[in-house]
């Protein structure tokens, strides 16, 4: 563990105590909830790293970052993560900036109506209509998100594959794999995981997923068909309570004969490419640099 992780390790344990024993408690997380609750806007970072426009006549608000050194023939949709009940968080730009200047792509942003206020259809429509609109632009597409949104994204790739208009690639940064977190390997990490706790997780899931479960395959990676899934880059830390959902969904997606890379961290905590300033975060945009890159070059 190099030592920026250890002192970001640390001061998430020492600060993230009442957010992570929020958690505990379902019912009184989604009480907790703010309802006047909105997304960060685009933060002044990444305004002077590149190009930021909004796009127009959406769903829910949706964003282009165009970094200066970009090639035209790949494009990347990103997925905020949440819990899928808090909308998209200042950190999540710096991870958008950062994927871009990698992959020396365009990254296209798409946030999404979030539980209890909404529920997963009113989601799936907002994310399917930007991917819609950046697949128009012909270029190799690789949908990536951390969290709630590695799930939407791996879902995603579910959804479309039928269709013939699968994504090229998906990038999932500590993907919440399983919705119904009744893998007890979740419960038994949680000790480590200085950020999230499975009741207040499992209470969103039930109601995002409402009306249906969140063990329905159309919602729940851990539940679906991985067959015929294009090329999957997983991101993963150890502390993480779905480290080892992941671990499992990567074997099963392999024993299918998707391609699958992962990457582990053994002391990453949730989403630890968004410590931007720790040597197994810049591992990470390198490796997604890397994966994008082969995408594009595969199809010239």
């Amino acid at each position: 563990m190099s030592i920026a992780m250890k002192a970001t390790v640390t001061a998430l344990e020492l600060f993230g105590r009442k957010g992570h024993a929020q958690m505990t408690d379902g019912p009184g997380f989604l009480a907790s909830l703010d309802p006047a609750r909105t997304g960060a806007e685009p933060s002044a970072a990444i305004r002077r790293a590149g190009t930021v426009t909004r796009l127009k006549d959406t769903r829910s608000p949706a964003y282009r970052f165009e970094p200066p050194h970009r090639y035209l023939d790949r494009e990347v949709l990103y997925i905020p993560g949440g819990g899928y009940v808090n909308p998209m968080l200042a950190v999540h730009w710096d991870i958008v900036q950062r994927i871009g200047i990698a992959a020396h792509a365009a990254v296209t942003v798409a946030t999404y109506p979030v539980a209890p206020e909404h529920h997963a259809a009113d989601t799936i429509a907002a994310i399917d209509e930007v991917y819609a609109r950046v697949r128009r632009n012909g270029a190799v597409t690789v949908v990536a998100g951390d969290s709630a949104g590695g799930n939407a994204v791996i879902t995603l790739a579910g959804r479309h594959r039928a269709s013939g208009d699968a994504p090229d690639g998906v990038v999932g940064l500590s993907p919440w794999i399983d919705l119904t977190l009744s893998n007890p390997a979740a419960t038994e990490r949680q000790h480590r995981d200085p950020m999230l706790a499975v009741p207040g997780l499992r209470a969103g899931a039930i109601a995002w997923a409402e009306p249906s479960t969140p063990d329905d395959p159309a919602l729940n990676p851990a539940t679906m068909d991985v067959s015929g899934l294009p090329p999957l880059l997983l991101v993963q830390g150890a502390r993480d309570i779905f480290y080892a959902d992941t671990l499992a969904f990567a074997d099963r997606a392999a024993r299918a004969d998707v391609p699958v890379e992962l990457l582990t961290a053994a002391d990453g905590f949730h989403v630890y490419p968004a410590a931007w300033w720790t040597h197994e975060a810049r591992t990470a945009y390198r490796r997604i640099g890397v994966f994008v890159d082969r995408l594009a070059r595969a199809r010239r």
